[in-house]
């Protein structure tokens, strides 16, 4: 028994050495794990591991503000090792710009952590780096930063702003999860990939752009916001389930190079009052419109209503899959086709119909009036536009109501500077101006062109 007992120990005491000479790698740099090979120097009660080319922030019980050098003994202090910042007593970090790389979790659940300053050279942000570090209300990312990994941020409570860098491209699963303060965010031009939950329950996140390179957007990564606009990417051709839940959306435009929407993905959007589909062959797993978009209401007799049954009015293309998708239940939904045709103007009796057209040739306005049956024409003085003649054709018709909605959808194709051969003009902006008449459009123009074309609003004064 004592001689196994012996083999045993000698073993034992074999692979402890042959550990201990075992050296490892990390970012192509070998770090020996000899004793040996480095000394322990304490500054400030803070222990490092000092190496012959590097050193290594190590231990330390210190509270309080943490300020680790850029060196040691005139040795670049490279790396903190995940033992090091254990105690939620600490309130403030700076790091040098010698380290080029973060431990994952390193400050995970510093509950009083208000302050961290940065390395310069980093190029991302580990997982679990700053999950649950309640008290931090601000962070700058350093501009190499190109990725944000998972759960980066998740639980930080206080933060109210993240500064992010021009580099960055991807932010990664559930990153800023549970930022309950984070009330507006600004996205680089570059961010390509938004993953699934980046943003989940970011309850006070009321503004965030998405930029127009993003290519991918994640299952709820914007679930249990606070959204009050949406703008979809022309990168953008799915939206995935859950996507947009339970946000504060008044108007939903989805442009027409999106081809599937998921199920869900605005469940629970009860101020939805416009969803526009510009894609006549988008694609609804949804079997009926309740399983897409959602929301309910409660009445002033506090008795809840279905609020997108309503007071939704869902815009799209004459037999386009969400004009199906608005018929496919005993409810109907309030459906205006964009490419409906006009009826033909009939004259009755007790009908009075106005129309306003502009002469090429003398540039002045002819207005016919048609009262019982009897027909008045009156020329007036040259005018240069025509109330809600969008397209300026010199009529207004259905044709300017899906002009003005196309411009506002797909601005790079039908704006004022689009590349499309008929985009919206200056001249057409003026026109179609017919609420406010500022020279500008948003969809109630639209909306209001249309309710006079079904007669159902007065026309407006000419410009």
């Amino acid at each position: 028994m004592k001689f196994i007992k012996t083999i045993a120990i000698l073993s034992a005491a074999c692979l402890t050495f042959g550990a201990a000479q075992m050296p490892y790698e990390n970012n192509n740099i070998v770090y020996a794990e000899s004793e040996r090979d480095y000394e322990i120097v304490t500054i400030d009660d803070i222990d490092y591991h000092v190496y012959k080319d590097h050193a290594e922030a190590y231990h330390s019980l210190k509270e309080g503000d943490i300020v680790i050098p850029d060196e040691v003994n005139g040795i670049p202090v490279t790396k903190i090792t995940n033992l090091f910042l254990i105690y939620d007593k600490i309130t403030s970090i700076v790091l040098p710009d010698t380290i080029v790389e973060l431990e994952p979790s390193m400050c995970l659940g510093l509950k009083n952590l208000n302050s961290v300053k940065l390395p310069a050279n980093i190029t991302y942000i580990p997982q679990l780096m700053f999950s649950s570090c309640e008290s931090l209300e601000e962070i700058e990312i350093p501009s190499g930063v190109t990725k944000i990994d998972g759960f980066a941020f998740r639980g930080c409570t206080s933060l109210k702003s993240v500064k992010l860098p021009e580099a960055l491209t991807d932010i990664y699963s559930n990153a800023f999860e549970n930022c309950s303060s984070l009330q507006s965010i600004e996205f680089p031009a570059g961010l390509t990939n938004i993953y699934e939950r980046a943003f989940y329950k970011c309850t006070s996140l009321k503004e965030a752009k998405l930029p127009e390179k993003l290519e991918s957007l994640g299952s709820m990564a914007f679930y249990e916001c606070s959204l009050e606009s949406l703008n979809i990417p022309k990168g953008i051709t799915e939206i995935p389930d859950f996507c947009f839940t339970h946000n504060k959306f008044k108007e939903i435009v989805i442009p027409e190079n999106v081809n599937l929407i998921y199920n869900s993905a605005f469940v629970d959007c009860p101020d939805v009052e416009k969803f526009t589909v510009l894609n006549p062959k988008c694609r609804f797993p949804a079997n009926v419109m309740s399983q897409l978009i959602s929301g309910r209401k409660e009445d002033e007799n506090g008795k809840k209503y279905d609020s997108i049954l309503n007071n939704c009015t869902f815009y799209g293309y004459k037999d386009s899959t969400l004009d199906k998708l608005a018929k496919t239940r005993t409810e109907k939904y309030n459906f205006v086709a964009l490419d409906q045709e006009t009826e033909s103007t009939t004259t009755t009796s007790t009908t009075a119909v106005s129309t306003t057209t502009t002469s090429a040739t003398t540039s002045s306005t002819v207005v016919s009036s048609s009262v019982s049956g009897q027909t008045t024409t009156t020329l007036s003085a040259p005018v240069k536009t025509v109330w809600g003649d969008a397209n300026c054709d010199g009529e207004v018709d259905m044709s300017d109501v899906v002009l003005i909605m196309q411009s506002l959808a797909n601005p790079n194709k039908y704006g004022v500077t689009g590349t499309d051969k008929n985009h919206i003009t200056s001249e057409g902006l003026s026109n179609a101006s017919v609420v406010n008449n500022n020279g500008s459009v948003t969809n109630n123009d639209a909306v209001k062109i249309q309710l006079f074309l079904l007669g159902k609003a007065a026309a407006e004064s000419d410009k």
